[in-house]
């Protein structure tokens, strides 16, 4: 089974994704920020991440810069309060692409 992690701080957008992907039979797993997506990451191995940038305590760029070019899966970053050049910098760091918030969940 593909298991996808979540990793944002606001509890509502983890639960319309965690539903989502549920509903497409994807394993689903959540962290409120980088820390715990650390983890998590360790502990679960992901297949796709779902990645915000702006977090407390460890932020989505932060994690993105530890895995040194080489990212642990594929990385989907959302956005609420960046810009197209902190998505370009997500995708330069390993980032596969990027979902600006607010999204339409279909």
């Amino acid at each position: 089974m593909i298991t996808a992690l979540i990793v944002d701080d606001e509890p509502g957008i983890r639960a319309v994704l965690s539903e989502l992907l549920a509903g497409l039979d994807l394993d689903v797993v959540e962290a409120r920020n980088g820390v715990e997506a650390t983890r998590v990451i360790e502990s679960e191995q992901p297949d796709l991440m779902l990645l915000d940038l702006k977090m407390p305590e460890k932020d989505g760029m932060t994690l993105l810069r530890e895995f040194t070019g080489s990212p642990p899966c594929t990385i989907v970053v959302l956005t609420a309060h960046g810009t197209v050049s902190d998505a370009v910098e997500a995708m330069k760091l390993g980032a596969f692409d990027f979902l600006q918030k607010p999204f339409d969940p279909s």
